[in-house]
């Protein structure tokens, strides 16, 4: 189970806070740098797109050549899908969809403070 994540373009991993035999800790992982595109050479592809089309899937090793080759792609009128999700909902889709989530026990604490005032209390 996930807590938090963070992912970092500049090294291009996902940080993933997790929950192991109830202590939180703190996992690094390759960030899920993918989209699809529609390939016309494949009539028997392992990815369809919404429409039912064959696709292809790309994937990057850096963020920067993932933003680069989406704007490449729109530059030559080639339609992505699944480059706008973001990089965080990829990874918990890769690596958590199905997955039975149990929630932690977490810890609940109150806090009363008190405080002074010269002129009473606003209304």
């Amino acid at each position: 189970m996930y807590s938090s994540i963070y992912f970092s373009p500049r090294e291009s991993q996902v940080y993933c806070w997790e929950y192991e035999n109830g202590r939180e800790v703190l996992n690094k992982h390759p960030a899920p740098l993918f989209f699809y595109v529609k390939d016309t050479n494949s009539k028997d592809s392992e990815y369809k797109t919404i429409f039912g089309d064959p696709a292809k899937r790309v994937e990057f090793t850096s963020w920067r050549k993932y933003k680069d080759a989406i704007e490449r792609y729109r530059e030559w009128g080639t339609q992505t899908f699944e480059s706008d999700v973001a990089v965080e909902t990829k990874f918990v889709i890769t690596n958590y969809l199905g997955l039975e989530l149990k929630v932690p026990k977490f810890d609940v604490h109150f806090l009363d403070i008190e405080v002074h005032s010269e002129v009473g209390f606003p209304r």
